[in-house]
């Protein structure tokens, strides 16, 4: 009790000196409100511990709502490290309201929350220095798979987090969900630079996909005219590539290299054959 008169007493917005008996009809009056308070006794340290109370912040639905909007425009921003550190914020202040479904719905928010934090972490170290690390990964189709990868950098896109990396079991450069890599499994000691397998293609677009083209870095716009663009892309990772090109469908025609050209072609009627072959079962 005299900490309590002591901190009152140096505290610059109170500055007052209470007496044993103000703090113990404080005590007592906090109680019949509801609050959940330890007496001090020699096992807790001679200390009133509060436990629990009935205090909450109270957000009403068009302020939950508003929440949840400025949440979803930080989602759309590719700031990843924002967004979960806005979530957090809002985790704070979802604590405040002593309310569970309240609680529930403001995590709900924050598109990352079904991600291992520890994982993250350590994602992110190992992408700052070009590790090379062994994960276990579960993929949908496949189940659970180890991958040897290099971390090259964290990136965001359709509210879920990514892992660009050099994949030795595809010899590629890929992207893997983060919150489907169960653990990381090692760390190699020994790492070997990090070099993109890369190769240049070159294509055309045209009808709407010419008027929204977002270029990047890698791309280079080679011919414009009022029926098509001619780009020049630097491709890093051939699974990407493929399915951007087959996003754009009939507006795009791939001119070089060649053997991309019958690549595309050969994955095409493969997909035909079995769209075909799933109408024939249904019938």
């Amino acid at each position: 009790m005299d900490e309590i008169i002591q901190l009152y007493q140096e505290n610059s917005i109170i500055d007052k000196k209470f007496s044993k008996d103000t703090i113990r009809i404080t005590v007592n009056t906090l109680r019949e409100l509801g609050c959940e308070i330890d007496k001090p006794t020699p096992t807790n340290g001679n200390k009133y511990i509060l436990r629990s109370h009935p205090f909450g912040l109270n957000l009403t639905l068009n302020q939950l709502n508003a929440l949840e909007e400025i949440e979803k425009d930080f989602a759309t921003s590719n700031n990843w490290q924002l967004v979960i550190e806005v979530g957090k914020l809002w985790e704070k202040i979802a604590l405040l309201t002593n309310k569970e479904e309240v609680i529930e719905k403001i995590r709900s928010f924050n598109p990352f929350n079904n991600i291992d934090e520890k994982i993250l972490e350590q994602l992110k170290k190992h992408c700052k220095n070009k590790s090379k690390i062994q994960v276990s990964y579960f993929a949908p189709r496949e189940g659970n798979l180890t991958f040897d990868i290099i971390c090259d950098y964290i990136s965001s896109e359709n509210e879920k987090l990514y892992i660009w990396c050099y994949n030795f079991k595809y010899e590629s450069v890929s992207y893997l969900r983060i919150d489907r890599i169960l653990k990381i499994i090692s760390v190699y000691t020994d790492c070997e630079k990090l070099e993109y397998p890369q190769f240049d293609a070159i294509y055309t677009l045209k009808g709407q996909t010419r008027c929204t083209f977002l270029q990047t870095d890698n791309d280079k716009l080679l011919e414009t005219t009022n029926e098509y663009i001619k780009i020049k892309s630097t491709v890093l990772s051939e699974f990407n590539f493929m399915q951007k090109v087959l996003s754009y469908g009939n507006d795009c025609k791939i001119i070089e290299p060649s053997w991309l050209k019958t690549k595309l072609i050969t994955k095409l009627n493969l997909m035909k054959a079995i769209y075909y072959d799933k109408q024939s079962k249904n019938q």
